[in-house]
Order: C-alpha cells, then structure tokens, then sequence
C-alpha cells in the first residue's frame, strides 16, 4: 500500500518575529505591529500587503531546518541531511513535548519517523550578513522548485 504524501495545513495567517529580525527585515524594529501591548514581540500579517497566506492545504516535498548562522564564504548553503539526523533534530524542536506521555511522545516520534522516510529534508545555513538573506531566499526557491 502507498503511502499519501503528506499535507500542510492552513494555520495561522501571520508570522511572530522579535524587534531585532523586524529591524534585520524592514530596517526598523518598529515597522510591524506589536502582538499585544506591553510585549516588544511583533507580527507580521500575511494578508498579502507584505506577505500572503495561502488558505489551501498544501503537499509537503521538502522540509527545511535551519542551523546557526555562519561567517563562512560557503553560507549561505542547502546541505542534504540524512533521514536519522533530520529525525534526530525534529524530535527535539517539537513544540511543548513536555505536556506528552510516554503513549503520546511514542506516537509522536514514530509520525515524525514516517515523515522524514516520505520528504525530503534539508538543512539551511544561514550567512551571519544580513545583506545575504536575498541569496538565502534565491537558493531556497530553487531547491523548493527543484524534484523531491
């Protein structure tokens, strides 16, 4: 029996981005609205003035982690990772796993396992320069637009 390809469900139409990548982005900590007064976290809303929010499932081919940032000349750079470490790093940036039983936490890495063996994944290193994020961004919609 084959296995149907995974989906990306619509979720949250904006993205929550700290005053230092708004500044990094926009060239002001203060360009996006504030989350909730009193918190200096910002959002971005993806209600396609900047950005757009698509509201129909998606198939899900690739998957991207990020690593830390690099002063290397190589980065910014896509590397393939193998299915153990991409599990591996999955797993440990689950949100709120702590809340999970053992039942639970099973269940949970054993549908992660079944992801990484049905997409692709890869890992992003970023270059430390802001002024980089435009070729970061080029390589990704290459590698996105190019076959699983």
């Amino acid at each position: 029996m084959q296995q149907e390809q995974p989906q990306v469900l619509p979720s949250y139409p904006r993205i929550c981005l700290w005053p230092d990548s708004v500044n990094m982005l926009f060239s002001s900590p203060e360009a996006l609205p504030l989350i909730v007064d009193g918190w200096n976290k910002r959002f971005l809303p993806l209600d396609g003035t900047k950005a757009k929010f698509s509201a129909e499932s998606m198939p899900l081919s690739k998957i991207y982690l990020f690593a830390p940032r690099s002063d290397k000349g190589y980065a910014p750079c896509i590397e393939t990772i193998s299915r153990k470490d991409a599990l591996l790093q999955m797993a440990q940036n689950t949100y709120m796993n702590y809340l999970l039983g053992k039942e639970q936490r099973a269940a949970e890495f054993d549908a992660i396992a079944r992801l990484v063996s049905q997409v692709k994944v890869r890992r992003v290193i970023p270059h430390s320069d802001p002024a980089r994020i435009p070729a970061m961004c080029e390589l990704l919609e290459m590698d996105a637009a190019s076959p699983a």
